[in-house]
């Protein structure tokens, strides 16, 4: 046997090695610190081969001539489905120069930090992002939605640094947060000569102690000051951050970070935020139709915080209610990780485009010209309708709007899917219009399409286009209202009913003691009832059996000993006058084996048959079936059948 060299190996093993490609990162220092890259330029680079390009493409954007600014003859046509990646060795600014309709925008990411969304003003602007990186690094280009956005250039630049410098890369250096509540991380980069940083506070124990629950990170071979974590203790906690060369310092960068108290409602407001401000179309909402804030808007009862739609990784839990605006892109990151964190959490839906199919695909909705809703005589009496003004020969419209042209109503023409158990709740069509209507109520326990948890919470959703969302204010004083009322539902307290001991589904001998069953009522509910079927009538318990309902517990239970052979089923309900949640059971009580097998000698009359619920069925009906066998000597008996589906 001849023996193996480890030069052997070696050799046998270079057969099969391979060199693993990987992007460049260019140096803006070999073309005098800058670059403008127009519709060829990047389209040339981004064709190269990886190992040798620093522009990646992801469904390259197509050329076009529309938007074009700087004389350029070729726009970049960018989508949500469409990126760019450029890769550099290091950049101070990035330029980019476009012309982007209203309603439309790009987002740009730096090293994959949380998306920054630039919205379409309808004009060329030149949009400055300052990239502050003496490292490496990477920024993603992509749009906002499946609206065009043209790009005419993108310029980067670069100047060699010859002394120390810092700056803030990531996070906001000024945030208000509650108790609690986990801050946005914020990172800083010290740069240039320097090869330290250092941060110090104000407001703690010592200038080198962090609030408690903060921590403070130094990565030195990134040269990154990383804060992070949540603010435990209330208070105003002030900070600064230096980086030296050791012979030069820098001058400080500040920033604070404050907890704050509220006896109002927590609200998280999710639209496009710029500065830490909502949208302008937002403030009608937010202040109330007078524009005054606490006059008769969201601020009036909310605490709001702003959050943009594009950020994601947002926690939600200290929040009472979460309201999404019309006016962000239904394809926002951030609100594409909202369709299941609203799930067990109150919510306001503003936006009916959230369910389209490129979203949430929940439902189909469609923009209509029309100003005014219907409203059901039945929902009327809902409490999202208190205080409002009804119109028209029925007194059954409201007017949503004083615009004479554009987007005003949204229809919703379909659901997607089957929403179940039931689909949501109408609470108002879109007046003239084919269609489910406009206003709707998700109860707690449905689940929409696609998803597999059902809310846990209440939500409802107004069909209003954004268009009519404006500074001069063509909203209605009950359409700001119809927002501000549903806010104050979805929080309030619902009826609740849940079995806490004991199964629902018994089978037992006759004169065998039942397994006692307890319900647990709490929440709003003010009555509770208790339907049986297989009795002399609804309201009387088989034969035995006892109910009790304890007001102090908050309890229901069901004890006793039947006595009589039957399929008994109940329902029991809990209820606030409004909502009244219910729960199921079933008893059948059948003599044993060896007496069933003496009656099947008998000669049978007759059959019934029942559901699990109690419920009589016919013969064909599928699934767990209670047989009843009638004898001709008047006695009976009870057995268990499945029916399986009929097979085609």
């Amino acid at each position: 046997m001849k023996k193996i060299t480890f030069l052997g190996i070696l050799m046998f093993l270079s057969l099969f090695s391979f060199t693993a490609n990987s992007q460049i990162y260019f140096d803006l220092s070999t073309v005098g610190g800058s670059i403008s890259m127009g519709y060829d330029a990047v389209n040339t680079e981004q064709a190269k081969a990886v190992d040798v390009r620093w522009i990646t493409a992801v469904s390259f954007p197509g050329s076009n001539t529309s938007g074009k600014c700087s004389s350029v003859t070729s726009t970049f046509n960018i989508i949500n489905t469409r990126s760019l990646e450029f890769w550099l060795a290091k950049c101070d600014v990035m330029v980019i120069n476009a012309n982007i309709a209203t309603g439309r925008g790009i987002t740009y990411s730096i090293d994959g930090a949380s998306a920054v969304t630039l919205n379409g003003t309808n004009a060329c602007n030149d949009f400055s992002i300052a990239i502050n990186k003496e490292v490496p690094c990477k920024i993603k280009i992509t749009g906002i939605n499946s609206s065009s956005a043209y790009v005419s250039l993108f310029n980067f630049s670069y100047t060699s640094k010859t002394t120390p410098s810092v700056f803030l890369t990531s996070g906001s250096n000024a945030q208000t947060l509650y108790q609690t509540q986990t801050i946005k991380s914020i990172v800083y980069q010290y740069a240039g000569t320097a090869i330290s940083g250092t941060l110090t506070w104000t407001g703690t124990n010592d200038s080198n102690t962090p609030p408690d629950g903060i921590t403070v990170t130094t990565n030195t071979t990134a040269k990154t000051i990383t804060i992070s974590g949540a603010l435990n203790a209330l208070g105003t906690y002030g900070y600064s951050v230096t980086s030296t060369d050791g012979t030069n310092t820098t001058a400080a960068l500040t920033g604070t970070l404050n907890t704050k108290t509220t006896t109002k409602y927590k609200m998280a407001y999710i639209s496009n935020v710029t500065s830490g401000a909502p949208a302008a179309g937002d403030l009608y909402f937010i202040n109330g139709f007078s524009n005054n804030p606490g006059n008769d808007g969201l601020s009036k009862d909310f605490d709001l915080t702003y959050i943009n739609a594009t950020d994601t990784g947002i926690d939600y839990s200290i929040y009472d209610v979460i309201l999404e605006s019309s006016i962000p892109a239904s394809g926002s990151a951030g609100l594409a990780e909202l369709k299941t964190k609203c799930l067990s959490k109150p919510f306001v839906n503003m936006k009916e485009f959230q369910l389209q199919a490129s979203a949430w695909a929940w439902g189909i909705p469609a923009n209509t010209s029309v100003t005014t809703i219907v409203v059901p005589d039945a929902a009327k009496i809902h409490p999202m309708y208190s205080g409002i003004t009804f119109s028209g020969a029925l007194s059954n419209e409201i007017i949503l709007t004083t615009a004479t042209s554009g987007n005003m109503a949204v229809n919703l023409t379909a659901w997607s899917g089957t929403p179940t158990p039931v689909v949501p709740t109408v609470l108002s069509s879109v007046k003239g219009i084919t269609g489910l209507g406009g206003y709707f109520e998700i109860p707690v326990g449905t689940t929409m399409n696609g998803m597999s948890t059902p809310t846990s919470a209440k939500q409802i959703v107004l069909g209003l286009s954004e268009a009519t969302f404006n500074t001069t204010n063509l909203l209605t004083a009950d359409a700001i209202a119809l927002a501000v009322n549903a806010a104050k539902y979805v929080i309030a307290p619902v009826p609740t009913i849940s079995l806490t001991s004991g199964s629902s589904a018994q089978t037992k001998l006759p004169n065998t003691a039942i397994t006692n069953v307890i319900y647990t009522y709490g929440g709003t509910v003010s009555s509770t009832n208790i339907i049986w079927t297989g009795t002399a009538n609804s309201t009387t318990a088989p034969d035995g059996i006892t109910v009790t309902t304890d007001g102090a517990a908050k309890t229901i239970s069901i004890s006793g000993t039947p006595t009589t052979e039957g399929v008994y089923g109940y329902t029991v309900s809990a209820t606030d006058g409004a909502l009244a949640p219910s729960l199921s059971g079933l008893f059948t009580i059948t003599i044993n084996t060896g007496v069933q097998s003496f009656q099947n000698s008998k000669t049978i009359s007759s059959k019934e048959f029942f559901d699990i619920t109690g419920k009589k069925v016919n013969e064909y009906s599928r699934g767990l079936l209670i047989e009843k066998s009638i004898y001709t000597d008047g006695s009976n008996s009870f057995k268990k059948v499945y029916r399986g589906e009929i097979q085609q």
